[in-house]
Parts: C-alpha cells; sequence; structure tokens
C-alpha cells in the first residue's frame, strides 16, 4: 500500500490537524499548462488478489485420474468477468483483470497447483465490496464443480479517490487564478487508475487535481513507461497553484 495510510496510522492528522487536504498528479495526455478536477469521484478503488487452486497432478496421458488445476483456473478467469455484466448495474464502472498465471514445469505432467493474480477497480466503494464477495463465492463453487479447492486471498488497498464539492470548486478557483479561465476543467473523466491521497479524503474535506504533462510526442507518453518525460515546465504553474491555494485559503 502507499504512503498515506502509513502516515494516517503514524498519527499523522492528530500532530498536525488540518481543516481540509488537496493533492495534484502530474497526467500525461492533458495539454501541458492546463488543470483538470471533478466533484465527487475521479479516481477507483482498487484491490489486488491471488487465488491458488489445488487440484490433483498425474501424467497428462490419463486426465481421468487428475484434477486438472489450469482447466479450473481458466474457468474462473472467464467466470469472474461474468460479476462485471451480471452483478453491476450497467450504469456503474469496474474492471476485473487477472494478469499472472502460473502452473506447470513440464509438458507431461498436469499440474498440482495453478495460482492466479490480479487486480480490481471500481468508481463506488460498495461495488469493491460486492466484487470481493462474488469472487470468493464464484472460486468455490467453480472448483467444488470440478473437484478442485482453492484460497482466494483478496485485499482492499485504495478507497475511491472522492473530491468534495466546495474543496472542488476552490481548487478549481486557484488553478484558474494561476493559467487562466480556459485552461481549466472541472468536467475531468473519472479514471480507473487508483490513488494513495484518497486514504486522506475519507478523514478530511479536500480534492485533488490533475496537472497537465503534455500530449503525444510533447509529454504525452503515460507514467509507469520507461518513456515517460516529466515535463519541467510544469515547475512554475505547479507551485503557483500551491502558493496560491494557501494564500487564499488562509485569508479567507
Amino acid at each position: 500500500r502507499g504512503g498515506a495510510r502509513e502516515m494516517i496510522d503514524q498519527g499523522l492528522f492528530e500532530r498536525f490537524p488540518v481543516d481540509q487536504v488537496y493533492g495534484m498528479h502530474n497526467m500525461p495526455g492533458i495539454p501541458e499548462g492546463h488543470f483538470t478536477i471533478t466533484s465527487g469521484p475521479m479516481m477507483a478503488a482498487f484491490a489486488h488478489f491471488e487465488c491458488t487452486i489445488h487440484g490433483k497432478g498425474g501424467h497428462s496421458s490419463t486426465p481421468y485420474l487428475n484434477v486438472d488445476p489450469i482447466n479450473v483456473g481458466t474457468k474462473l478467469v472467464t467466470a469472474w468477468q461474468q460479476i462485471i455484466t451480471q452483478d453491476i448495474p450497467a450504469q456503474e464502472v469496474a474492471v476485473i483483470a487477472t494478469t499472472e498465471f502460473h502452473a506447470g514445469t513440464a509438458f507431461n505432467i498436469t499440474p498440482e497447483t495453478a495460482v492466479l493474480r490480479g487486480s480490481c477497480r471500481s468508481l463506488s466503494n460498495e461495488t469493491a465490496a460486492l466484487i470481493e464477495k462474488r469472487m470468493a463465492e464464484i472460486a468455490q463453487q467453480v472448483c467444488t464443480a470440478d473437484g478442485a479447492t482453492c484460497e482466494l486471498e483478496y485485499h482492499q488497498a485504495y478507497p475511491v479517490l472522492v473530491n468534495e464539492p466546495e474543496c472542488t470548486s476552490f481548487a478549481a478557483d486557484v488553478a484558474r487564478s494561476v493559467v487562466g479561465d480556459e485552461r481549466v476543467s472541472t468536467n475531468q473523466m473519472p479514471i480507473m487508475g487508483s490513488e494513495d491521497f484518497a486514504e486522506m479524503l475519507l478523514l478530511n474535506p479536500g480534492a485533488y487535481i490533475f496537472i497537465g504533462n503534455g500530449v503525444e510526442s510533447r509529454g504525452g507518453c503515460m507514467i509507469h513507461n520507461p518513456g515517460y518525460d516529466f515535463n519541467d515546465n510544469n515547475l512554475k504553474p505547479g507551485a503557483q497553484y500551491w502558493v496560491s491555494l494557501a494564500c487564499k485559503y488562509l485569508a479567507a
């Protein structure tokens, strides 16, 4: 998990009480010198999971004597996707991504176990809880049907990042004072990336804003990519935003 929860657990807000909290993230794909924000959910809740499937290993020439965890795992990967279409309302947004599948050591052996890992994201904490519940139920049902067993370890890492409406308006006004009205949007579409700053917003009103890193060849390469290049031109408007936010809030 990120640093926000660690700081909170170590008494950050008891030692340094605050009225509001604000955050900023550099974001490729948004034009340089622009700020974007939205009220309400802006970034997704995030969870990660590991499912270990226990079958019965044996020689691949006698599948009727074995319980193939690879076969069970492939069924699970597809069955979990039905949660998105069958359990979650169509107007909700969620992602279940199985990103690792590990099993087997030889071409002629049915393995004893298979391990699936991945992540889940949603834009409401209620949907996040539902996904965890249904993944566990489906895992047990699919494994039982095929004579296998499993353990599902599911970790809710970050909650939904939710911007408080008045704080969102305040942050947008501060950004406008720095770069002008035409360079500030309050209609940022929520994204399925996640942010540990959401933990702080559970405890204090506040808002999180994006500052554009640029588009295409000029700063458009997405973060967590080896080609990412921080746009140094963001240093001035980024610093001005923080100074202006503090001055405007303290003067109110």
